[in-house]
């Protein structure tokens, strides 16, 4: 069985989730910061939206990345085992405190499972990214 060439920038974008979101959350309490204290100038005022949006925004590829993962969070805790599923991608990709011996260990699930479930919710990112 041949790799796919894009596991590795599928792997990188589910790693870099938490620092998205994390990014995404520092950038909205900066822009309610300086709506709620005025903007910082005379000529700023809360009620421009476009700025508003501009400071709250990710780039356009980082936004790319971050809807592709949720899309896949959605998808995989719509599954009877979906709850698991995650709690696999956790420990494996976003606490990093797991191998997926010790994810398969802690679970209660044989690797070969823990392995499934982990490719396909990379299958699922690597849709959603339209690879």
């Amino acid at each position: 069985m041949s790799r796919n060439p894009y596991d590795g920038y599928v792997l990188n974008v589910v790693r870099m989730y938490p620092r998205l979101c994390d990014k995404l959350a520092e950038k909205r309490t900066a822009a309610m910061s300086i709506t709620a204290s005025g903007g910082g100038g005379a000529s700023s005022t809360p009620g421009k939206p476009t700025e508003r949006a501009a400071l709250v925004t990710l780039s356009e590829k980082e936004q790319r990345w971050l809807d592709a993962v949720e899309g896949a969070i959605r998808e995989t805790r719509q599954l009877p085992d979906g709850e698991d599923r995650l709690k696999i991608i956790d420990l494996l990709f976003w606490c990093r405190t797991r191998t997926m011996y010790g994810v398969a260990l802690e679970m209660h699930m044989s690797y070969m499972t823990v392995r499934r479930r982990r490719k396909a919710f990379l299958h699922l990112v690597e849709k959603n990214l339209n690879l």
